[in-house]
């Protein structure tokens, strides 16, 4: 028996490299639609690269439902709307994967 996550949503921060890629590409895997949530930059936070494209392009061509978002999440005001839309149309249909810093992001999340 497999965990399937079929009609979820998935936002993965940190997913263009290391244990945000993996989880991104197994949650493709089991069905869910991923968002894939990175910068691409250094571990400094400075710099740009095609980090979350690539994961994209990955799933994408194992058939996978996948879009990137290289922006940064804590705090910005359209990772924000974007979440608050998925949750006000479905609070069960998101899960949320961070490989940032949980207490600054989930306030956010939750107008607090």
């Amino acid at each position: 028996m497999s965990i399937r996550f079929d009609d979820r949503v998935a936002i993965v921060t940190g997913a263009g490299g290391g244990l945000g890629r993996e989880y991104a590409l197994e949650l493709a895997r089991r069905g869910a639609k991923v968002v894939v949530n990175d910068l691409g930059g250094d571990r400094s936070g400075t710099g740009a690269s095609d980090a979350a494209q690539k994961v994209v392009d990955e799933i994408e061509a194992a058939g996978g439902e996948v879009v990137a978002q290289p922006t940064y999440n804590t705090g910005d005001t359209n990772f924000d709307a974007q979440v608050s839309e998925v949750l006000a149309a479905d609070p069960d249909a998101i899960a949320l994967i961070t490989f940032e810093e949980v207490k600054t992001i989930l306030p956010s999340l939750f107008g607090q």
